[in-house]
């Protein structure tokens, strides 16, 4: 398989193992939840999860869905397989290996930070979604609340980078660029929100009741959240 330079130096550069997908993280959940409140019809159904790593998070449809899977990562490709997810060895910066109208549902789980050509993404989801299809779409925040703070201090923000390396992102958003990006690109967005205002969700010191406001008030102010989450349907 061809990779192009940019993806492969990322993927020397990046650990994927600092990056994997924890379920317990509230925007993750939140996807889940998303792809089962709008699943469209019954009987078979086919999700795709575009960057799926080791198929953690879109295993966790099956059996109820058929799973694939596109993984830029051989390792985590192999065992995005061996958990039932079909998945290909692909870079993401390129066509889909898939036939149009294949899909019921796209999952782009914190994907599209990663990409040159965002444009070129979502076309490609869209020709590979059936009339109707759903996108659920995550992607940090680059104007959440601590980042705010943080430039009014001269401080770097969160989620951009300036040298190689790190997550690999080199396209940043705030909450409104992105669902705007996605109406452009042929979808009707069926819910807009934050996942959770920027808090150390898993630390210790933070009271449950702290916790609780921060993930309900990403509702109420996505653009101050740390990631959005987009649940759209493809255009007719």
């Amino acid at each position: 398989m061809e990779t192009s330079p940019q993806t492969a130096e990322y993927a020397r550069k990046a650990s994927y193992e600092d990056y994997r997908i924890d379920l317990d993280k509230a925007y993750y959940q939140r996807i889940l939840s998303e792809v089962r409140r709008h699943a469209p019809g019954q009987g078979v159904r086919r999700v795709l999860d575009i960057g799926c790593f080791d198929g953690t998070l879109v295993s966790q449809l099956v059996p109820d869905w058929d799973a694939y899977g596109v993984e830029g990562h051989k390792d985590a490709a192999r065992r995005a397989n061996e958990k039932g997810v079909r998945t290909e060895n692909r870079d993401i910066d390129k066509e889909l290996p898939f036939e149009s109208v294949f899909f019921d549902c796209v999952i782009a789980a914190e994907i599209i930070e990663h990409v040159y050509d965002t444009d070129r993404f979502l076309s490609e989801i869209r020709r590979v979604l059936k009339p109707g299809g759903l996108l659920v779409l995550s992607t940090p925040n680059i104007a959440c609340l601590t980042n705010r703070v943080k430039l009014l201090f001269g401080k770097y923000p969160r989620y951009a980078e300036y040298r190689a390396g790190g997550a690999g992102h080199i396209r940043v958003y705030t909450s409104f660029a992105i669902r705007d990006q996605i109406r452009e690109n042929g979808f009707t967005v069926l819910k807009f929100a934050g996942c959770n205002l920027p808090l150390p969700m898993h630390a210790a010191w933070v009271p449950d009741w702290m916790k609780r406001f921060a993930v309900a008030g990403g509702d109420y102010f996505p653009g101050l959240a740390g990631q959005v989450v987009i649940t759209a349907r493809k255009n007719a």
